[in-house]
């Protein structure tokens, strides 16, 4: 492996810093937090429904995971449970 000049990983660190700040600033407009919004907006919603999705969305998403915490941390055998439960799921998928 050859070795790298201090200028090189220099260079390096600047090109994947750009790198990764242009690609988190490019998912902020493909989430659905972005999306949706517009969306609601475009269709003459209100002002309230349109301010709230997002946060809406955020609380939506986060509810299944703080229930299965909550049903979850008392099982005393918590690998047989996961299997059931994905095996319960995998019909309808």
């Amino acid at each position: 492996m050859t070795d790298l000049s201090r200028s090189d990983l220099h260079r390096n660190l600047v090109f994947n810093s750009i790198h990764e700040c242009s690609w988190g600033f490019g998912m902020a407009f493909h989430t659905t937090y972005a999306i949706i919004p517009l969306f609601l907006n475009q269709l003459g919603a209100p002002t309230a429904v349109v301010i709230s999705v997002a946060g809406l969305f955020a609380i939506l998403f986060a509810v299944p995971q703080f229930a299965s915490a909550m049903f979850a941390r008392n099982l005393r055998n918590l690998k047989a449970a996961v299997i059931a439960s994905h095996t319960l799921v995998m019909p309808p998928i």
